[in-house]
């Protein structure tokens, strides 16, 4: 019997990248995260169209002018849980052979209580807008 959460999150190998340069050699890409959330990752990190260092430093500084309420709310639904992190930070190999999915991860989870942040932030960006909402409201209900 074999345990799923040992087959979902186990090291796989996948697809050879041939190195810049033309040297002949080639690496392996090792994936760990699952395929489906790889994929929905890569598609959240697509749309935001900047790499995992700028979009750390757009959090942690909470940009709103790099990052805007949608991207925010974006990351959060991809945002690595706590047994993604673990996994990508167990990995004792090359972190230059991960996948991107894995590289974003290991840089968000480079900070602690960031996804507090996150949350945070979201608030932020949400409360103009709520704060309008809830005036708009009192002023209804007193005319």
């Amino acid at each position: 019997e074999t345990d799923s959460s040992e087959e979902q999150f186990a090291e796989r190998k996948v697809g050879k990248k041939k190195k810049k340069g033309g040297g002949g050699g080639s690496k392996t890409t090792v994936k760990l995260v699952e395929s489906k959330r790889d994929q929905n990752v890569k598609i959240a990190l697509n749309a935001l169209k900047m790499p995992p260092e700028r979009i750390l430093s757009a959090l942690t500084g909470m940009h709103s002018d790099v990052l805007p309420l949608d991207s925010v709310q974006r990351l959060k639904g991809v945002f690595p849980s706590a047994e993604e992190l673990k996994m990508v930070y167990a990995y004792k190999g090359d972190v230059s052979l991960l996948g991107t999915t894995e590289k974003l991860f290991r840089t968000l989870g480079s900070v602690h209580g960031l996804q507090t942040r996150l949350e945070i932030f979201q608030f932020m960006l949400e409360f103009p807008a709520q704060k309008k909402s809830l005036l708009a409201n009192l002023e209804d209900s007193y005319t």
